[in-house]
């Protein structure tokens, strides 16, 4: 079974071609060929990985990476993977934190903080976060800031180890308070170290009332 992402198909969507009916039924010196009658589309599948059927474990492995083919007799060239291929393989899922391996856990700030009127200085919400494992696998952000004009307010947020991500830039929110809810935070903090003092920071730029940092909380899975 062959998984690649065909040019010829709109919008290029992944696609599964195959299962076949007799995978490596021919060798040749550069490359395998694979044979099938599902209907398939050569264009865009180089690269895709291919899986053979493993009837003792009842599950498909990775054998090899698509490389060549051509749609009249619905055959597809493969460079079959090696023992150390294999071997890097398995260590990059090994590598790879599991959501089974445990269950996320909420962190908050201990009380509601106050965003002075106009000011150029920020306002800061700690989160402790302690007991966690170095790599996170899921990271989310939720906070209420009381405020009668949200698009006054820039609302970052830092990790320990210093780097800020930006959760709200001078719009208006609907309904006049902000709340972000489980905002997602995994591409800018997956396989990072959670633990320490995570900040979220507030301040208001223009003149015309002063807001609350009611709650700011996250929910992090580092096993």
């Amino acid at each position: 079974m062959i998984v690649g992402y065909p040019a010829g198909t709109s919008g290029h969507y992944l696609e599964r071609t195959g299962p076949f009916q007799a995978p490596y039924q021919s060798s040749y010196s550069r490359y395998r060929t694979v044979y099938g009658h599902s209907p398939v589309d050569t264009g865009g599948n180089s690269g895709g990985p291919v899986f053979v059927y493993n009837s003792n474990f009842q599950s498909y492995i990775v054998a090899g990476v698509h490389v060549s083919g051509n749609d009249s007799p619905r055959r597809k060239g493969v460079h079959a993977i090696d023992s150390a291929a294999h071997n890097i393989i398995n260590d990059a899922i090994d590598a790879i934190p599991s959501a089974l391996e445990g269950e996320p856990e909420l962190f908050s700030a201990p009380g509601e903080v106050t965003v002075p009127d106009d000011s150029e200085e920020w306002t800061i919400a700690s989160i402790p976060v302690a007991g966690l494992g170095t790599r996170i696998s899921e990271i989310s952000v939720s906070l209420t800031l009381e405020h009668p004009d949200t698009s006054q307010l820039e609302v970052w947020i830092q990790s320990p180890q210093g780097r800020w991500e930006k959760l709200h830039d001078r719009v208006q929110a609907s309904g006049g308070n902000l709340e972000i809810t489980d905002r997602d935070l995994i591409g800018h903090w997956g396989g990072r170290d959670p633990n320490g003092t995570w900040k979220v920071l507030a301040r208001d730029r223009v003149a015309g009332g002063e807001g609350i940092l009611t709650a700011a909380s996250l929910v992090i899975l580092a096993p």
